[in-house]
């Protein structure tokens, strides 16, 4: 099979399957994600005493011995506090929930997809793929089946990538050397933690390139357009490892790089940046529903 170009790839109609209604989907998906993140590590920070707590959730269940949780000694040695660990297991457990609330529509759009460019029966019509057989058979346990393989990628990327611009973020000399050629270009520290949240997310999209590998290699099998058989991740991991050696595991290192590292590190940094007053708003309304009080 003679092989393609990227822009050949895509077809001629790259946009099959997308709908409103995954369009409309991909605001809530997003809101599941900053509510769980915000909450989660508002907790976190809470139970380790670094906060007072008030209004939290699930610090009530627990006795105040709690709030006095020790750094664990890795932590430390990396650089890291509470306030990072808490960011890093809240952004981790928020894309899990991103991915539970995305799942459906994601699943349906690959079968749409899947469906619309299967191959031609007797008849010229478009044969349908395994993947829109068993969401039309079983659409929770599709979703369900495929919710490991959807998130795997981003469930690596999410901590890797915060991870890696917190600790960039403690080498004073990248920081002032950045400070310096940046100067204070935007709001106070913005310039230097772009650059450093751009290069985070490079590194992570790097080192995780595997992960996505995996991912596109199970969901086509999902969808009954793969010639390869993997039982599951970790076996398709191993098997493209020892079948395909580095080139198969980092195959579209560069275009992921690009796209995924350097335009939607650049985009998400300024969500982040520009959150605080969604941010309040998710955090008054948990503890309006908690304490009872209407929402107002």
């Amino acid at each position: 099979v003679p092989k393609k170009a990227p822009w050949e790839i895509l077809g001629p109609n790259p946009w099959d399957g997308l709908s409103l209604a995954v369009l409309l989907s991909a605001v809530g998906q997003g809101a599941v994600f900053w509510a769980v993140k915000d909450v989660v590590r508002r907790e976190i920070l809470a139970w380790a005493g670094v906060t007072s707590g008030k209004g939290t959730l699930l610090l009530k269940y627990f006795s105040e011995s709690l709030a006095t949780a020790q750094l664990p000694a890795v932590a430390e040695s990396l650089g890291l506090d509470w306030r990072a660990i808490a960011t890093i297991a809240a952004v981790t457990l928020g894309q899990a929930c991103y991915w539970i609330a995305r799942a459906p529509t994601e699943v349906a759009k690959t079968a749409a997809q899947a469906q619309i460019g299967g191959d031609q029966d007797e008849g010229g019509q478009a044969s349908s793929s395994g993947a829109s057989h068993e969401y039309d058979s079983n659409p929770i346990a599709a979703v369900f089946g495929a919710y490991p393989v959807l998130a795997l990628t981003d469930l690596g990327v999410i901590p890797v990538r915060v991870s890696a611009f917190l600790l960039l973020r403690n080498i004073p000399p990248l920081t002032d050397a950045l400070t310096q050629v940046l100067g204070n270009a935007g709001p106070t520290g913005f310039a230097s933690d772009l650059v450093l949240y751009i290069i985070a997310s490079i590194i992570a999209n790097g080192i995780c390139t595997p992960l996505e590998v995996v991912r596109t290699r199970l969901l086509l099998q999902r969808s009954g357009r793969s010639i390869t058989q993997y039982e599951n991740i970790y076996d398709a991991l191993v098997t493209i490892g020892a079948e395909e050696g580095v080139a198969g595991l980092w195959a579209g290192l560069r275009f992921r790089l690009l796209w995924n590292g350097l335009l939607s590190g650049t985009i998400l940094f300024v969500q982040r940046f520009y959150y605080a007053d969604a941010q309040k708003f998710f955090l008054e309304l948990v503890d309006a529903i908690a304490s009872g009080s209407p929402i107002r």
